[in-house]
């Protein structure tokens, strides 16, 4: 009859037994990597390598054995060859052949007439005037909207004579503080950028002068004493023959055609760059 004690016996002699085997196995496959590791060092101190510049697409140093070697891979060349037209240039006195090109000549501006032309492109690209969409206008517009059709004007007067406007009184021109009073804008020159429309059949010119300059004029001190003071901005005077609804637009403020003076409609308004920012004042 077999008690419990003979069954723990037979348990831990067959658990004794797996884990001797597990030990031994171990030490066999140490001994077996071991072995491998013999022989390779063995293999390795036997062999002679070669070391050389090798090219995988830029240089690089491979190794290799005498029954083992490294492939070179060249970047791939393109050779292209001139078909047309040469000219000789010449460098140093001596003459060499080019492919053929335009001559042109250059003539530097003159750094007042560049300064001109700059003030003068860059104007013109915030100057338009806006006709309602429902009016029939025959030129096509160079941009619209649902409120409307904008027409670009370009520069083509220019007035050279210096010229100083007084204003009596004085106009008030409010910045944040303090309150401007101005009496005079004087400048040197202006601009005038003008489109010819036909609206409904008939012929009318938009016009925007321009003169820029500085506004002179007084602001008072913390104690309220009045300093004569200027500032650069651009005078504008907007006008045209054009008695419907019409909007000129300069540098994305909007302002509607003005009353009738003579016989042109205008409105007339300062720009004046203050502390680096812009105030613009209809007068």
């Amino acid at each position: 009859m077999t008690t419990i004690d003979d069954v723990i016996t037979y348990i831990e002699n067959q658990v004794a037994e797996v884990i001797g085997k597990m030990i031994n196995s171990r030490a066999k496959h140490l001994t077996a990597i071991e072995r491998m590791l013999d022989k390779m060092n063995t293999v390795m101190k036997e062999k002679t390598y070669q070391y050389r510049q090798g090219r995988t697409y830029d240089r690089v140093v491979k190794v290799e054995r005498g029954d083992i070697s490294q492939y070179d891979v060249d970047k791939p060349t393109l050779k292209l060859n001139y078909v047309g037209g040469k000219m000789s240039l010449k460098y140093n006195d001596e003459s060499i052949e080019v492919p053929e090109v335009p001559i042109f000549e250059f003539t530097p501006v003159e750094p007042h007439q560049l300064a001109y032309e700059a003030g003068v492109g860059n104007l013109e690209n915030y100057l338009y005037v806006m006709i309602p969409a429902d009016v029939d206008v025959e030129e096509s517009p160079d941009a619209e909207n649902a409120f409307g059709k904008y027409y670009k004007l370009s520069m083509n007067v220019r007035v050279e004579t210096p010229a100083e406007i007084t204003f009596t009184p004085t106009k008030p021109i409010g910045f944040p503080y303090p309150v401007f009073h101005m009496a005079s804008f004087k400048y040197e020159e202006g601009w005038g950028y003008i489109r010819t429309l036909t609206i409904e059949g008939a012929s009318y010119n938009f016009q925007i002068m321009s003169y820029p300059g500085r506004a002179l004029g007084t602001v008072k001190d913390t104690d309220g004493t009045p300093v004569d003071i200027g500032y650069p901005g651009i005078y504008f005077v907007l006008s045209t023959n054009y008695s419907g609804n019409c909007y000129f637009l300069i540098g994305g403020n909007s302002y509607a055609r003005g009353d009738k003076i003579n016989d042109l409609y205008e409105v007339r308004l300062i720009y004046i760059e203050v502390r680096g920012s812009p105030v613009w004042e209809v007068i």
